[in-house]
């Protein structure tokens, strides 16, 4: 059963704010490829996903999934097929070998995927990247300060 703590941001809030919101709250369903708002529109409504990942394009998603990558190793390169990107985004690998010839700031090579131009290739990529980069980096703060 959806419960609405399965969303890292509902669940962050204090058990008192989040029962004031729990009435204002719908559970919603959502096919892939819909789009929920449009950039520079206004839109009425907020989605807090639970079982889902929501982002813009596949184009935008690779870039994000090669940037994010490239945080955990930090080598400038990727030994990975055109597949195991699909498999990680839940898409068809069709998908994926479109949007790489297309991204700017990366090579590809058979099994073999190098960051050119980081900044060009962070262009590329979805808001949420940027936003996924902080709140990672303010999980892994320690609560104490090291000497």
């Amino acid at each position: 059963m959806a419960n609405p703590k399965m969303n890292d941001l509902l669940a962050s809030l204090p058990d008192s704010e989040l029962q004031v919101l729990l009435p204002l709250l719908q559970l919603v369903s959502l096919t892939a490829g819909e789009t929920l708002a449009e950039a520079g529109r206004k839109s009425s409504l907020i989605y807090f996903p639970i079982n889902a990942l929501v982002a813009h394009s596949i184009h935008q998603r690779v870039a994000r999934w090669i940037l994010s990558q490239d945080d955990c190793n930090h080598s400038g390169g990727l030994a990975v097929t055109h597949q195991t990107i699909a498999s990680s985004l839940g898409v068809r690998r069709e998908a994926v070998s479109l949007a790489l010839p297309k991204m700017g700031g990366c090579s590809i090579r058979r099994g073999h995927l190098e960051i050119t131009d980081r900044s060009l290739l962070e262009k590329e990529a979805c808001e949420c990247y940027f936003q996924l980069k902080v709140t990672h980096r303010d999980q892994r703060k320690l609560p104490f300060s090291e000497s």
